[in-house]
C-alpha cells in the first residue's frame, strides 16, 4: 500500500485518496450532473428568448395599431367631415376603426397570453432548474460527507497498519543487517581466496597466450608472404594479359585503319577520273555549242539557204549532232543569254572562272530544283530573228 501512487486530482474538487468508491464512476456522475445542470440553464435561456421575442411581437403589433390609429383619424379629419362625405365613407370609416380596435384587442390578448404562458414557463423552467440543482447539490453534499467519513476511518486503519508495518520493518531490519554482516565477512574471504586463484590462473593465461600469439603470429606472417608471392604472380600474369589484349587492340585498329585509308584513296582515285571525264564531255559540249552560236549570228539568207556539205558527223559520246546542239541551245534557260555582237555566251559569274569547270547542259534542271525561278523560253524563231537584227545593226 506504500508504494501505491495517488491518482491525478478530479475535477469535482474532491480530494482523491486510495479507499473509497471508484474515482472514474464520480466523476462520470458528476459530468452528468453538470450536463443536465448546462440542459436546464440552455431551456432557461431559450424561454427568456422566446419571452423577448414575444415581446417584440407585441410591440410591433402595437406599431401597427397605432399606424391604423393615425390612418382612421387621418380619413375622419375634418377636411372629409361627415356632412361632406356620403354614407358609405362613413360606413366605411366606422368599420375600419372597428376592424383596427378589434385587430388591436386580439394583437393585445394574444401577447399578453404569450407573454404569461413564457413567463409561466421560464418560472417552470427556472424552479425545476433551481428544484434539479439543489437535489444534485445535496446528493453531492451527501455523498462528500459519507467519502469524508470513509476516509477517515481508511486514514485511521492506514495508520495502525503503517505503525504495525514500522515495528515489522525494524525488527526485519536488524534481522537483516546481522545477516548482511556475516554474509559480508564470508565474501570478503571468499573474494581474498577467489582474488588469490585469479591471479594464479591469470599469470598461467598469460604465458599461454604468449606462446599462443607466438605461434599465430609466425603462421600469419608465412600466411601473408605466401599471398603477397600469389598475388605478386596474379598481378604480373594480368598486366602481361592486357599489354597482349592491348597489342592485338592496337593492331587490328591499325588494319582497320590502313583499310579505311585503301578505300578512301580507291574512292579519290574514281572521283578524279570522273571529274576528268565529265570535264572532257563538258569541253566537246562547248565547242560544239560555240559552232552552234557562230552559225546562229550568220544574216538570215545564210540560215534560209541550205548549208554546204561538211564532214560527216562522227557519232560522239553524246549521240548528238549539230543540230541536236542547236535544239538544246534553242532550249537553254533565258538567264544564259549571249552576247549579240560576239555570239558567244555572257559572263554571268558562273563560267569557269568562276567555278573551276565548264558550264553544263543540267544548268536549267538544277535551277529548277533550288527553287529559283525562271523566266518562260522565247521561241526557236524568234530568238533567230532577233539574232539577225542586230547582226544586221
Amino acid at each position: 500500500m506504500a508504494g501505491q501512487h495517488a491518482p491525478p486530482p478530479s475535477d469535482a474538487g474532491f480530494e482523491v485518496v486510495r479507499k473509497g468508491y471508484d474515482q472514474g464512476q464520480v466523476d462520470a456522475h458528476m459530468r452528468r450532473l453538470d450536463a443536465e445542470v448546462s440542459i436546464l440553464v440552455t431551456d432557461r435561456d431559450a424561454a427568456l428568448a422566446q419571452s423577448a421575442q414575444l415581446a417584440r411581437e407585441l410591440d410591433e403589433a402595437r406599431v401597427h395599431a397605432e399606424r391604423l390609429r393615425a390612418q382612421v383619424r387621418s380619413l375622419a379629419s375634418p377636411q372629409q367631415s361627415p356632412q361632406n362625405t356620403s354614407e358609405r365613407i362613413r360606413s366605411m370609416l366606422r368599420l375600419a376603426e372597428d376592424e383596427v380596435a378589434d385587430m388591436l384587442g386580439r394583437a393585445e390578448t394574444e401577447a399578453n397570453r404569450r407573454t404569461k404562458e413564457a413567463d409561466a414557463q421560464a418560472e417552470q423552467t427556472l424552479a425545476a432548474a433551481r428544484a434539479d440543482a439543489e437535489s444534485l447539490r445535496e446528493e453531492a453534499r451527501t455523498d462528500a460527507e459519507k467519502m469524508r467519513q470513509e476516509t477517515a476511518e481508511e486514514r485511521e486503519e492506514f495508520v495502525r497498519e503503517r505503525e504495525e508495518a514500522l515495528e515489522r520493518l525494524a525488527a526485519e531490519r536488524t534481522a537483516t543487517e546481522a545477516d548482511l554482516r556475516a554474509r559480508a565477512e564470508a565474501a570478503e574471504a571468499e573474494r581474498a581466496r577467489a582474488w588469490a586463484e585469479s591471479e594464479e590462473r591469470r599469470a598461467l593465461v598469460e604465458e599461454d597466450f604468449s606462446i599462443a600469439m607466438d605461434q599465430r603470429r609466425a603462421e600469419a606472417l608465412a600466411a601473408l608472404g605466401a599471398e603477397r608471392a600469389a598475388a605478386t604472380r596474379e598481378a604480373e600474369e594480368l598486366r602481361e594479359s592486357a599489354r597482349s589484349d592491348a597489342r592485338a587492340t592496337i593492331a587490328r585498329a591499325e588494319a582497320t585503319a590502313r583499310e579505311m585509308i585503301a578505300d578512301a584513296e580507291r574512292r579519290v582515285a574514281e572521283l578524279v577520273t570522273a571529274r576528268a571525264r565529265i570535264a572532257e564531255q563538258l569541253g566537246v559540249t562547248r565547242s560544239m555549242l560555240d559552232d552552234t552560236l557562230g552559225s546562229l549570228a550568220l544574216p538570215p539568207e545564210q540560215l534560209l539557204a541550205p548549208a554546204p556539205p561538211a564532214h560527216d558527223p562522227a557519232p560522239s559520246r553524246n549521240g548528238s549532232s549539230a543540230d541536236a546542239a542547236q535544239e538544246d541551245v534553242s532550249t537553254d534557260e533565258p538567264g544564259a543569254e549571249r552576247d549579240r555582237t560576239t555570239g558567244r555566251p555572257e559572263d554571268n559569274g558562273s563560267g569557269p572562272e568562276h567555278e573551276g569547270t565548264p558550264p553544263s547542259d543540267d544548268e536549267p534542271e538544277d535551277a529548277a530544283q533550288s527553287g529559283q525561278p525562271q523566266a518562260p523560253r522565247p521561241h526557236r524563231r524568234q530568238r533567230r530573228r532577233s539574232k539577225a537584227g542586230s547582226t544586221r545593226r
